[in-house]
């Protein structure tokens, strides 16, 4: 079993085995920088984090891939919606957005 803790400067990929639980911090490369994050969830490829600067981080393991700029301000929510095949993520900004899953595009905007 498998889960992700966020929170301010910190991503852990955590492993449950037996007893115990081991963590991997999560690594950001020249694509990311440390800083509040708020929210995560998961694809079958990707785990997704919402950033406090307005992107959402795509993981692959432990390393960030991708990121998207989704929202004027911080992330505060990103959802996953497998059945549609879309992200949903919604913002200060007060937009709520839709995703591509695959490709990242922007499907729509709400307010």
């Amino acid at each position: 079993t498998e889960f992700v803790t966020v929170g301010v400067k910190h991503i852990k990929f955590w492993t449950l085995s037996g007893k115990g639980a081991s963590a991997t911090k999560g690594l950001l490369g020249r694509k990311g920088k440390y800083q509040a994050f708020l929210d995560c969830d998961f694809t079958p490829d990707h785990t997704l984090v919402a950033t406090e600067c307005g992107d959402v981080y795509c993981f692959s393991a432990n390393k960030l891939k991708d990121t998207m700029h989704a929202h004027n301000g911080a992330v505060f929510c990103v959802c996953a919606d497998l059945a549609a095949n879309m992200i949903i993520t919604g913002g200060r900004d007060g937009f709520v957005n839709t995703w591509d899953r695959n490709t990242f595009k922007n499907t729509g905007t709400m307010n």
